[in-house]
């Protein structure tokens, strides 16, 4: 495969990665039953992975929180199994599609154009259930939350800054 075809495989396949993380990656934790891993929807310093395990941990949550943030997820999980199908069948016809023919960009672009609206579906989702889980702390948590999310923000800007300076063909 040509290092462009790679390029554009690669960077579609993290982008529909990406959105599908955000929700399953909220998902993951131990004190409850929800998650393929057989983790369930805890928040606190026994949260799974992902960047929520940062965000949430160590916010003394409430039994009634947890409750609530654990309704959140599970329904935004729930609501986004059609749209992240969907990308996933995108993404193994774009994958068919170069492997068979090669590169032809029309096609391409075709494919992935057609996953861009599902894409901004997910990612409405993912923004409407954050807000949905902050309205749910309280103020202090909430200031605690936010913290931590600069951190997490700034973090990852510095993580992609060192990809894009490294020399090319190292990342």
């Amino acid at each position: 495969m040509q290092p462009r075809t790679r390029r554009i495989v690669r960077w579609t396949a993290i982008a529909a990665a990406a959105t599908a993380v955000a929700g399953w990656g909220l998902a993951q934790a131990r004190d409850g039953g929800f998650g393929h891993h057989g983790g369930g929807m805890g928040f606190g310093p026994g949260f799974g992975f992902g960047p929520m395990r940062g965000l949430m941990a160590d916010l003394d949550l409430t039994e009634d929180q947890k409750t609530q943030l654990r309704t959140i997820v599970k329904r935004g999980f729930e609501g986004s199994a059609g749209e992240r199908a969907q990308l996933d069948a995108l993404r193994k016809e774009l994958e068919a599609s170069v492997a068979a023919n090669g590169f032809n960009e029309a096609e391409v672009r075709a494919i992935v154009a057609r996953g861009s609206p599902v894409l901004t579906e997910l990612m409405v989702d993912m923004v409407r259930g954050a807000s949905e889980m902050r309205a749910v702390l309280t103020p202090e948590q909430q200031k605690l939350f936010d913290q931590r999310r600069a951190e997490f923000e700034a973090r990852r800007a510095e993580r992609r800054a060192k990809r894009a300076a490294a020399p090319a063909g190292t990342t």
